[in-house]
């Protein structure tokens, strides 16, 4: 649900507080873009990507470039991480490919590292990693209890009274962050655009785009088992996960709706069954879903957001023709020097 935006929380005279201050003023005349600004701002998972953020909005002389900057921050940031896109609700062993689930399951960590990178390598890596459990609700994957390798006799521990399910290995930045940008642009801007999308991912989240090309989306520090209903919140942006201070690889589970996922615990704290082979989930991925996630409901956008990338199509906020591209790409590309 929307939120006003807080009092100004930055210190007077800085840049900061300029960008935050327009934002609340944007927020009488558009209170969705308004707030979008403003909890980009406030929630940018590094202090290079405040300072970022506070550049963008510092760089827009009129109401009408800030209105063009919160649909860019909407396309690069909230349409890449899924947001307004349904997750199919079918288990990912249940999708075609070789060699099989049941052969993978039984194959040697080692093996499966160094071997190619199927997307059923990606699941039970992730599967063996966390235990054959959803790392949020603790139920346990169905089809590995039911094969029960030695694997998930070794690794899967205390299985009495726990509930079985399907499960997905989900993706923390998937795929949509390397395929939506060609789509959105003409094809002789594309290339420029997706050099400001790398700059911006790496200045606001610290996190370079090419970790993430090729295999190495299912790396898996980009991946978590989840229950088929916790995968379909985490990719809508319904729940998500924020480090606890202090404490490594332990994070508080936030939802928009506390009816989701009611037997989850608050606390959740990672491990893996072999830390050098199989390292545990990327921070910087987890906090730039956090961000996204927060920014979309506390702004209100999340509410609206389907209409609204169906009316942008119509629209020259990206046009496919590249009309408003050099706007856009004459701020992206004042960022990619900025690094």
């Amino acid at each position: 649900m929307s939120t006003p935006l807080p009092l100004n929380p930055f210190d007077a005279g800085t840049a900061r507080h300029e960008a935050y201050a327009r934002a609340v003023g944007y927020q009488e005349i558009d209170p969705v873009d308004g707030r979008l600004l403003g909890y980009m701002l406030l929630c940018a998972p590094l202090e290079t990507g405040k300072d970022w953020v506070a550049r963008s909005i510092n760089s827009c002389s009129e109401n009408a470039d800030l209105a063009r900057l919160c649909r860019s921050f909407i396309q690069v940031f909230l349409k890449p991480m899924g947001a307004g896109s349904p997750t199919p609700m079918t288990p990912t062993y249940a999708q075609p490919s070789r060699p099989s689930f049941e052969v993978l399951q039984n194959a040697p960590m080692q093996n499966l590292v160094q071997g190619e990178k199927y997307h059923k390598v990606a699941k039970v890596l992730a599967l063996k990693r966390d235990r054959y459990r959803c790392v949020i609700t603790g139920v346990i994957d169905s089809v590995s209890a039911k094969k029960r390798t030695p694997h998930y006799v070794e690794y899967a521990g205390n299985r009495v009274g726990a509930e079985l399910q399907g499960t997905n290995r989900a993706h923390i930045i998937h795929a949509h962050l390397n395929q939506g940008v060609t789509d959105m642009l003409a094809s002789e801007v594309a290339c420029f655009y997706a050099d400001g999308v790398s700059a911006v991912l790496m200045l606001f989240s610290g996190i370079e785009l090419n970790e993430l090309s090729g295999d190495g989306l299912h790396r898996t520090e980009n991946m978590i088992t989840l229950s088929l209903p916790a995968h379909d919140h985490f990719n809508k942006l319904e729940i998500w996960l924020e480090a606890v201070p202090g404490v490594p690889n332990t994070y508080t589970l936030h939802k928009t709706d506390l009816d989701y996922l009611m037997n989850a615990p608050n606390i959740i704290t990672f491990s893996s069954t072999d830390p050098e082979l199989l390292p545990l989930p990327d921070p910087r991925y987890l906090a730039h879903h956090a961000a996204c996630a927060r920014v979309a409901h506390m702004s209100g956008i999340a509410e609206y957001i389907d209409q609204y990338f169906q009316d942008v199509e119509g629209s020259d906020v990206l046009a496919a023709d590249g009309s408003s591209a050099d706007w856009l790409c004459m701020r992206l590309g004042r960022f990619v020097s900025v690094r």
